[in-house]
């Protein structure tokens, strides 16, 4: 008896030791707390490089794989207000893209800085905008390709009843390929564009959205393609079929040749959801494009509208796209949505997908693909955030609805949402989520995984050493195959984490 219960655990062990975890922590800085700004770039070298932006100084910190401190690498080169910065981690160097405003002008900028964190080259300017005094200055977009050899910078502005588009096509040492521009006509209340996407042959997209009104869900909806080496865009109109949808998500897959396009569709205006609308439009043919009305099993959404979230499911917007080598994708999910406390101090329900209006001249990007915009009288307001259920669906290569499978979870908080959401991380066969559950505290981590054949497997929630640290997973970044940098606060102190696992 005592030895087959010896047998016992010692294979609950084995078990849990395949799938356990090696935390390994940064030093704490006295001079970084829980509001210094920051972006997690990734793995350069033998070394992890986060960028951060305290009290208007602005440099790169670099940690080895003991995640020790290294150094800070200044960024003299970066004005104290720049509006907005973004990376491109090459393997031998660093391209950092930022914009500025001196008077009425603002500049986009480019910076090389080698791996041992050293300036190859003076500041690049890569274009400059005249603005108006009251207009919108973080107005560039940029994307990257996923080859990393392209970079497109762009901006859209909005005068006198049109939309003006202009791109600029980079290559990884910033010698401008091609310039492009295009003119439109624009209803700012009822149409929207969305960012744009370049491919790894220098092609970029975009789509644009119509509604009847602020009020109504997207009845229209475009896709424009521009191919490199060609002076116009190419506009193709997707059916709806007198359906409805809201917040589309684009994504260029380059393996397969293909722009993808995802939504939640409608059968009504502001109904409920029914399912899951999905184009594929291949590269170079874009005029022999599919698309399809996936509608969800009774079952998925009793699944996703358990417990007391009634029609959670409408909540429902994608986030990621993981795409497969055989034309497939899975799409990940997340229900979530905001309130902010009005004048009469009740609370009003607001969407992360709802168009962000506005009377300036240029549209403001935003690096994380959403905007929060403020009503005038509600400025020093509270918001409440509320990110629930996530749910995973895959898509086989004729775009045919698979599975759908749902982590619940139930998430809350007022005034920041840094603690919420979830991290991923991405082993090939699996993709696992780490999210810290809202009876939980923010020092303990769940930690869920979803096979290819999309069963959940739940494993050893993720704990830290002592009390005190609290983990934020929405703002991690896998930086190897089964290795992830995250966030954590300890003491009002911020510091980064190393999170290894035993996949």
């Amino acid at each position: 008896m005592k030895k087959n219960i010896l047998i016992l655990v010692l294979y609950l062990f084995s078990f849990v030791s395949g799938f356990s975890q090696k935390i390994t922590y940064s030093p704490l800085l006295k001079k970084e707390t829980i509001n210094t700004d920051f972006k997690i770039i990734g793995r350069n070298g033998n070394n992890f490089l986060v960028y951060k932006n305290n009290y208007r100084r602005q440099y790169i910190t670099y940690y080895n794989e003991a995640m020790e401190y290294l150094e800070d690498v200044t960024l003299d080169d970066i004005p104290e207000k720049a509006l907005n910065v973004e990376f491109l981690n090459q393997k031998d160097k660093l391209i950092v893209i930022y914009q500025y405003q001196k008077s009425k002008i603002v500049y986009c900028d480019a910076l090389i800085i080698s791996q041992d964190g050293k300036k190859i080259s003076d500041p690049v300017n890569l274009d400059t905008t005249s603005i108006g005094y009251f207009s919108e200055n973080n107005i560039y977009g940029t994307s990257f390709s996923e080859d990393k050899n392209l970079i497109l910078i762009y901006k859209q502005n909005i005068k006198n009843g049109t939309i003006t588009l202009a791109t600029k096509l980079f290559d990884q040492q910033l010698n401008l390929l091609e310039s492009f521009r295009n003119v439109n006509e624009f209803n700012q209340r009822k149409e929207e564009y969305s960012d744009c996407y370049v491919d790894n042959e220098g092609n970029f997209v975009y789509t644009k959205e119509q509604r009847k009104n602020s009020n109504r869900n997207i009845e229209n909806i475009d896709l424009v393609v521009k191919k490199k080496g060609v002076d116009t865009a190419v506009v193709l109109s997707l059916p709806l079929e007198s359906k409805f949808i809201d917040v589309s998500y684009l994504k260029v897959d380059n393996l397969n040749k293909n722009y993808l396009i995802n939504a939640f569709y409608y059968n009504e205006n502001r109904g409920h959801i029914q399912g899951l609308y999905t184009v594929k439009v291949p590269v170079n043919n874009v005029s022999d494009y599919k698309s399809i009305f996936n509608t969800f099993s009774s079952n998925t959404a009793d699944e996703i509208n358990s417990g007391d979230k009634r029609y959670a499911i409408d909540d429902l917007q994608p986030q990621q796209m993981i795409l497969k080598k055989n034309g497939g994708f899975l799409l990940v999910s997340e229900s979530f949505y905001s309130e902010t406390m009005n004048n009469y101090n009740t609370w009003n329900r607001n969407y992360y997908g709802s168009y962000p209006y506005s009377s300036y001249d240029y549209l403001p990007y935003n690096p994380y693909g959403y905007s929060q915009f403020w009503n005038n009288y509600n400025r020093t307001n509270n918001t409440r955030y509320f990110y629930n259920d996530i749910m995973v669906s895959e898509v086989d290569s004729s775009s045919q609805l698979t599975w759908s499978t749902v982590i619940h979870k139930s998430q809350a908080d007022v005034n920041r949402d840094d603690f919420l959401s979830y991290g991923l991380i991405n082993s090939g066969g699996e993709i696992q989520f780490l999210y810290i559950d809202n009876n939980n505290k923010k020092e303990i981590v769940s930690r869920c995984g979803i096979k290819g054949s999309g069963d959940l497997q739940k494993y050893a929630t993720l704990k830290s050493n002592e009390r005190g640290y609290e983990f934020m997973p929405k703002l991690s970044k896998q930086v190897g195959y089964s290795q992830l940098i995250i966030p954590f606060v300890y003491s009002n102190n911020l510091g980064f984490a190393k999170i290894d696992f035993s996949l």
